[in-house]
């Protein structure tokens, strides 16, 4: 019995996941040491094209460092498919948080932040740095699962759902437990799309993409008055 899923591109394996390449104790400390910092920076960052940067460039290098420079092993020129893909995940997306909105009665609204040239500048830097807080996260526990279980099936599913709380739990204030729930579902349980896209393809460009399509369209909403 095959250890991929059916939908996983196997020509690419998940990185660092059998040692390839080997990531020290120490680069895993650095690399979560560097997602924290890319935080820091971004909150108090005056300008939101500098905060953008800051946050997707502290927790890449290092990332990039442990792959030996190899960006091939985690983004890759996207075909039209992967184009495609990522639009076809993004309306999925865009389906399944309204139809959460209506059952969890929150309304369907844009963003609370300004619209600016310089926001929507960052935003192409910042989402790359929220795919990159979802991803290395995902990889440590994978290979920290996989060690331990010896199942990859069961890691990549247990690893993904991981990040997937930490994510939603990340887009909620903690003021009310419908609050917290709507973070986990919406947020949270919806980034299984971006998930898809990446192990579709192994390719993080595509759950980037997706990404930019979501936020361009909710922050155009907030620009249109809605």
């Amino acid at each position: 019995m095959s250890d991929f899923f059916k939908f996983e591109n196997r020509e690419f394996e998940i990185p660092f996941v059998n040692h390839n390449p080997r990531v020290p104790k120490i680069g895993w400390a650095i690399m979560f040491f560097c997602i924290l910092i890319s935080f820091l920076l971004y909150s108090f960052a005056n300008d939101p094209i500098i905060g953008g940067i800051l946050f997707f460039a502290v927790p890449f290098i290092p990332l990039m460092y442990y792959l030996k420079w190899d960006f091939s092993a985690i983004i890759r020129k996207p075909s039209r498919k992967d184009v495609l893909l990522a639009f076809c995940l993004f309306v999925m997306y865009m389906i399944y948080g309204t139809v959460m909105c209506f059952v969890l009665e929150s309304p369907v609204t844009g963003t609370d932040e300004a619209v600016t040239l310089q926001s929507m500048i960052g935003l192409i830097f910042s989402l790359m740095g929220e795919e990159l807080i979802k991803f290395i996260p995902f990889l440590f526990l994978m290979r920290l699962s996989l060690k331990l279980s010896g199942n990859r099936k069961a890691s990549l599913v247990l690893s993904a759902a991981i990040v997937m709380a930490f994510f939603g739990l990340l887009h909620t204030d903690f003021t009310t437990p419908s609050i917290i729930l709507q973070g986990l579902l919406i947020q949270g349980l919806g980034t299984i799309f971006e998930f898809y896209g990446y192990f579709k393809t192994k390719n993080l460009l595509v759950p980037y993409m997706s990404h930019i399509f979501t936020d361009v369209f909710i922050y155009s909403l907030t620009f249109l008055g809605f």
